[in-house]
């Protein structure tokens, strides 16, 4: 009987051991997988960071205002194409004349 719960013994350690080293295996497999992702996501807010300057400089006022001019021929009204409308409340707009 004791020699039987010995044997018990050492088969519920040795299943014990074994589940401890694959939970320790899954935990480093899932350690090295969030490391990866974790650079993924610094590469990607690198990336996000560049393009959102990227995007604010391609729609700059000033580089929509010199495409304008110089690739589609267009310049600023003179003076005389403005006609200024009184709305009533604070808000305004320019609108140019149109040439006869």
């Amino acid at each position: 009987m004791r020699r039987a719960l010995t044997v018990a013994a050492a088969a519920v350690a040795a299943v014990l051991v074994v589940v401890s080293l694959l939970g320790r295996a899954e935990l480093t497999g899932l350690s090295e997988s969030c490391l990866e992702i974790e650079e993924y996501i610094a590469e990607l807010e690198e990336e996000n960071a560049r393009l959102l300057i990227e995007h604010e400089t391609a729609y700059s006022a000033a580089r929509i205002e010199e495409y304008a001019r110089e690739v589609l021929g267009m310049q600023s009204p003179a003076s005389g194409q403005i006609i200024y409308i009184e709305s009533g409340d604070a808000d305004w707009a320019e609108i140019p004349a149109s040439e006869p």
